[in-house]
Protein backbone atom coordinates (compact mmCIF):
# COMPACT_ATOMS: atom_id res chain seq x y z
CA UNK A 1 0.00 0.00 0.00
CA UNK A 2 2.57 2.28 0.62
CA UNK A 3 4.35 1.65 -2.46
CA UNK A 4 1.49 2.85 -4.24
CA UNK A 5 1.27 6.28 -2.05
CA UNK A 6 4.90 6.69 -3.27
CA UNK A 7 4.35 6.42 -6.89
CA UNK A 8 1.06 8.23 -6.13
CA UNK A 9 -0.66 5.37 -8.15
CA UNK A 10 -4.14 6.05 -6.62
CA UNK A 11 -6.04 3.08 -7.87
CA UNK A 12 -3.80 0.80 -6.32
CA UNK A 13 -3.84 2.47 -3.08
CA UNK A 14 -7.92 2.17 -3.19
CA UNK A 15 -7.53 -1.42 -3.79
CA UNK A 16 -5.37 -2.06 -0.74
CA UNK A 17 -7.59 0.59 1.22
CA UNK A 18 -10.52 -1.60 0.55
CA UNK A 19 -8.35 -4.41 1.04
CA UNK A 20 -7.67 -3.38 5.06
CA UNK A 21 -10.91 -1.73 5.38
CA UNK A 22 -11.69 -4.52 8.56
CA UNK A 23 -7.54 -3.71 9.14
CA UNK A 24 -6.09 -1.92 12.50
CA UNK A 25 -3.22 -1.61 9.58
CA UNK A 26 -5.66 0.59 7.61
CA UNK A 27 -4.78 4.02 9.72
CA UNK A 28 -1.12 3.66 8.62
CA UNK A 29 -1.99 3.35 5.15
CA UNK A 30 -4.08 6.40 5.23
CA UNK A 31 -1.77 8.27 7.31
CA UNK A 32 0.35 7.51 4.10
CA UNK A 33 -1.93 9.10 1.26
CA UNK A 34 -2.66 12.29 3.18
CA UNK A 35 1.05 12.79 4.23
CA UNK A 36 1.88 12.60 0.64
CA UNK A 37 -1.09 14.95 -0.13
CA UNK A 38 -1.24 17.41 2.75
CA UNK A 39 -1.20 20.42 0.11
CA UNK A 40 -3.97 18.61 -2.33
CA UNK A 41 -6.35 16.70 0.42
CA UNK A 42 -8.87 18.66 2.61
CA UNK A 43 -7.03 19.97 5.53
CA UNK A 44 -10.16 19.99 7.53
CA UNK A 45 -10.58 16.44 6.81
CA UNK A 46 -7.34 15.74 7.65
CA UNK A 47 -7.98 17.00 11.39
CA UNK A 48 -10.73 15.26 11.42
CA UNK A 49 -8.63 11.67 10.99
CA UNK A 50 -5.93 13.15 13.40
CA UNK A 51 -8.77 13.58 16.03
CA UNK A 52 -9.97 9.54 15.22
CA UNK A 53 -6.58 8.41 15.73
CA UNK A 54 -5.75 10.58 18.65
CA UNK A 55 -3.44 8.41 20.24
CA UNK A 56 -1.11 7.02 17.10
CA UNK A 57 2.36 8.79 16.90
CA UNK A 58 1.20 10.05 13.49
CA UNK A 59 -1.36 12.07 14.65
CA UNK A 60 0.39 15.25 15.69
CA UNK A 61 2.17 14.73 12.75
CA UNK A 62 0.26 15.30 10.21
CA UNK A 63 -1.35 18.26 12.49
CA UNK A 64 1.70 19.56 12.49
CA UNK A 65 1.94 19.61 8.31
CA UNK A 66 -1.32 20.70 8.17
CA UNK A 67 -0.63 23.80 10.47
CA UNK A 68 2.39 24.07 8.93
CA UNK A 69 1.36 23.87 5.45
CA UNK A 70 -1.90 26.51 6.60
CA UNK A 71 0.52 29.18 7.78
CA UNK A 72 2.69 28.88 4.73
CA UNK A 73 0.07 29.69 2.56
CA UNK A 74 -0.96 32.88 4.67
CA UNK A 75 -4.77 30.97 5.50
CA UNK A 76 -4.87 32.67 8.96
CA UNK A 77 -8.52 32.12 8.66
CA UNK A 78 -8.42 28.50 8.01
CA UNK A 79 -5.66 28.32 11.49
CA UNK A 80 -8.23 30.60 13.68
CA UNK A 81 -11.65 28.56 12.57
CA UNK A 82 -9.88 25.22 13.49
CA UNK A 83 -8.54 26.34 16.70
CA UNK A 84 -9.50 23.47 18.71
CA UNK A 85 -7.51 21.37 16.88
CA UNK A 86 -3.78 22.74 18.59
CA UNK A 87 -2.16 21.17 20.95
CA UNK A 88 0.70 22.11 21.15
CA UNK A 89 3.69 25.51 22.22
CA UNK A 90 4.74 24.58 18.49
CA UNK A 91 1.28 24.70 17.11
CA UNK A 92 -0.23 27.76 19.07
CA UNK A 93 2.67 29.83 17.83
CA UNK A 94 0.69 29.73 14.45
CA UNK A 95 -2.45 30.25 16.14
CA UNK A 96 -0.70 33.27 17.86
CA UNK A 97 0.54 34.82 14.41
CA UNK A 98 -3.00 34.30 12.82
CA UNK A 99 -4.25 36.31 15.50
CA UNK A 100 -1.79 38.56 14.98
CA UNK A 101 -2.48 39.05 11.30
CA UNK A 102 -6.07 39.50 12.08
CA UNK A 103 -5.14 41.99 15.08
CA UNK A 104 -6.91 39.70 17.83
CA UNK A 105 -3.51 39.00 19.36
CA UNK A 106 -4.52 37.38 23.15
CA UNK A 107 -1.76 39.42 24.49
CA UNK A 108 -2.35 37.91 28.37
CA UNK A 109 -2.09 34.33 26.59
CA UNK A 110 1.02 34.83 24.84
CA UNK A 111 2.77 36.53 28.03
CA UNK A 112 1.53 33.52 30.28
CA UNK A 113 3.19 31.26 27.15
CA UNK A 114 6.36 33.36 27.03
CA UNK A 115 6.44 33.24 31.19
CA UNK A 116 6.08 29.73 31.20
CA UNK A 117 8.65 28.01 28.94
CA UNK A 118 12.10 29.23 28.33
CA UNK A 119 11.96 29.30 25.19
CA UNK A 120 9.86 29.07 22.35
CA UNK A 121 9.53 27.24 19.71
CA UNK A 122 11.55 28.48 16.59
CA UNK A 123 7.95 29.44 14.49
CA UNK A 124 7.23 31.95 17.65
CA UNK A 125 10.50 34.03 16.50
CA UNK A 126 8.44 36.65 14.81
CA UNK A 127 4.92 36.48 17.15
CA UNK A 128 7.52 37.34 20.09
CA UNK A 129 9.39 40.21 18.35
CA UNK A 130 5.65 41.92 17.93
CA UNK A 131 4.62 41.24 20.76
CA UNK A 132 8.12 42.46 22.80
CA UNK A 133 7.45 45.77 20.58
CA UNK A 134 3.94 46.52 21.35
CA UNK A 135 3.82 45.22 24.77
CA UNK A 136 7.00 44.44 26.36
CA UNK A 137 7.65 44.83 30.10
CA UNK A 138 11.63 45.78 31.07
CA UNK A 139 11.57 43.73 34.21
CA UNK A 140 10.00 40.73 31.82
CA UNK A 141 12.47 40.85 29.62
CA UNK A 142 15.08 41.53 32.18
CA UNK A 143 14.63 38.30 33.66
CA UNK A 144 14.15 36.38 30.73
CA UNK A 145 17.57 37.20 29.90
CA UNK A 146 19.06 36.30 32.83
CA UNK A 147 17.37 32.96 33.12
CA UNK A 148 18.63 32.31 29.35
CA UNK A 149 22.34 33.02 30.29
CA UNK A 150 22.02 31.05 33.38
CA UNK A 151 20.88 27.88 31.29
CA UNK A 152 23.34 28.92 28.81
CA UNK A 153 20.91 29.73 25.88
CA UNK A 154 23.20 32.53 25.12
CA UNK A 155 22.04 33.45 21.69
CA UNK A 156 18.50 33.63 22.10
CA UNK A 157 19.37 36.10 25.32
CA UNK A 158 21.67 37.83 23.06
CA UNK A 159 18.33 38.17 20.55
CA UNK A 160 16.46 39.75 23.62
CA UNK A 161 18.78 42.77 24.42
CA UNK A 162 17.48 45.09 21.59
CA UNK A 163 14.48 44.78 23.89
CA UNK A 164 15.88 46.09 26.85
CA UNK A 165 16.80 49.79 27.82
CA UNK A 166 19.92 50.98 25.62
CA UNK A 167 22.07 51.73 28.66
CA UNK A 168 21.38 47.95 29.84
CA UNK A 169 22.29 45.84 26.90
CA UNK A 170 25.99 46.03 27.50
CA UNK A 171 25.97 44.55 31.07
CA UNK A 172 24.38 41.42 29.82
CA UNK A 173 26.36 41.47 26.53
CA UNK A 174 29.76 41.38 29.06
CA UNK A 175 28.59 38.12 30.13
CA UNK A 176 27.46 36.37 27.28
CA UNK A 177 30.57 36.83 25.08
CA UNK A 178 32.91 35.86 28.10
CA UNK A 179 30.81 32.67 28.42
CA UNK A 180 31.20 32.32 24.80
CA UNK A 181 34.77 32.58 24.99
CA UNK A 182 35.54 32.38 28.86
CA UNK A 183 39.36 32.68 28.34
CA UNK A 184 39.13 36.20 27.20
CA UNK A 185 38.18 37.09 30.61
CA UNK A 186 41.94 37.71 31.66
CA UNK A 187 42.01 40.60 29.08
CA UNK A 188 39.02 42.38 30.09
CA UNK A 189 39.42 45.61 31.97
CA UNK A 190 36.02 46.43 32.44
CA UNK A 191 34.21 44.22 35.18
CA UNK A 192 30.86 44.83 37.09
CA UNK A 193 30.46 44.66 40.72
CA UNK A 194 27.42 42.81 42.37
CA UNK A 195 27.62 39.87 39.56
CA UNK A 196 29.40 36.89 41.26
CA UNK A 197 26.62 34.80 39.80
CA UNK A 198 27.46 35.64 36.81
CA UNK A 199 31.15 35.50 37.11
CA UNK A 200 30.51 32.33 38.72
CA UNK A 201 29.40 30.86 35.31
CA UNK A 202 32.01 31.63 33.71
CA UNK A 203 34.45 30.34 35.99
CA UNK A 204 32.01 26.78 35.55
CA UNK A 205 32.64 27.33 31.70
CA UNK A 206 35.57 27.91 31.58
CA UNK A 207 37.05 25.03 33.49
CA UNK A 208 34.65 22.50 31.18
CA UNK A 209 37.13 23.09 28.49
CA UNK A 210 40.58 23.92 31.16
CA UNK A 211 40.62 23.83 34.74
CA UNK A 212 44.19 25.14 35.21
CA UNK A 213 43.46 27.88 32.79
CA UNK A 214 40.01 28.45 35.10
CA UNK A 215 42.26 28.90 38.21
CA UNK A 216 43.76 32.09 36.89
CA UNK A 217 40.64 33.39 36.25
CA UNK A 218 39.36 32.49 39.76
CA UNK A 219 42.32 34.61 40.94
CA UNK A 220 41.61 37.48 39.01
CA UNK A 221 38.19 37.38 40.15
CA UNK A 222 39.15 36.87 43.47
CA UNK A 223 41.37 39.74 43.31
CA UNK A 224 39.36 42.10 42.00
CA UNK A 225 36.93 41.33 44.29
CA UNK A 226 34.25 40.40 42.14
CA UNK A 227 32.72 37.04 43.27
CA UNK A 228 31.20 36.82 46.88
CA UNK A 229 32.91 34.53 49.47
CA UNK A 230 29.97 31.36 49.16
CA UNK A 231 30.85 31.48 44.78
CA UNK A 232 34.82 32.08 45.87
CA UNK A 233 34.71 28.56 47.66
CA UNK A 234 32.64 26.41 45.57
CA UNK A 235 34.83 27.28 42.71
CA UNK A 236 38.24 27.13 44.50
CA UNK A 237 36.69 23.39 45.78
CA UNK A 238 35.49 22.49 41.99
CA UNK A 239 38.91 23.56 40.63
CA UNK A 240 40.82 21.57 43.38
CA UNK A 241 39.31 18.19 42.46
Amino acid sequence: GKEAVAAKNWDDYNLYKHKLSDSSLLPYLEYSYYEATIQESDPREILRFTSRYANEPFANTLRNLVFTHRSKDQDYRFILDTANYINSPYLRCYLYEAQIKNNELDDDAFQQEWLSRLTLPSNCGLVEESWLKKKRSYDLVRNKIEQLIERHFLTRARNLLPFLPEAEAPYYEHFIKLLFNPETLLNTSQLYSDSSRFYRLVIKQWAKKDSIAAQKGLDYLQEKKMLSEPHFIELRNQLAI
